[in-house]
């Protein structure tokens, strides 16, 4: 994994929250995940925080607030749709997102066999919008309470802007 360009705190979380969304000021905020390129924050029991950890992966977040409302209601399964496009500010120097939390494993996680659904999940998905997928995000996928969106989004993402 690259290292963090910013390493993003609870502190610096809460700070972003209390002054963009003051009504969700006081959840209580706990990092649940530091990924490639995002940090994933949970906010009280219905919603996540995630931000960049370097400057390649802020088109992803931008990726995700304009596309994962389309692609929840298309979606079978429940998607972590945006309830906040966060702006940058003196405490973070890009945008990011508060959205709903979707409970449930990493694709990673699971095993080869209990992917097999979510490949068809994406096939349909791709069929119905007109937009092919590639193999390598079929065969990456997971199914049900797998959080399927967060092995596969980068890819989905690219091959929906490049066309």
């Amino acid at each position: 994994m690259p290292p963090a360009t910013v390493e993003v705190t609870n502190a610096v979380v809460r700070r972003l929250v209390r002054d963009q969304r003051p009504d969700l000021g006081d959840c209580p905020i706990a990092r649940v995940a530091n990924g490639w390129d995002n940090a994933t924050f949970r906010l009280g029991d219905g919603l996540a925080v995630r931000l960049p950890r370097r400057a390649e992966a802020v088109s992803l977040i931008l990726h995700e607030q304009r596309y994962l409302p389309d692609i929840a209601r298309r979606s079978p399964v429940a998607v972590p749709v945006p309830v906040h496009a966060g702006r940058p500010t003196s405490d973070f120097p890009w945008p990011w997102s508060i959205e709903r939390w979707v409970p449930g494993a990493a694709a990673a996680d699971v095993g080869p066999a209990g992917r097999g659904p979510a490949a068809d999940m994406w096939v349909g998905l791709s069929r119905g919008s007109g937009e092919r997928l590639p193999t390598s995000l079929v065969g990456a996928a997971g199914w049900g309470a797998v959080r399927v969106w967060r092995s596969c989004w980068r890819v989905l993402y690219s091959t929906a802007v490049s066309g």
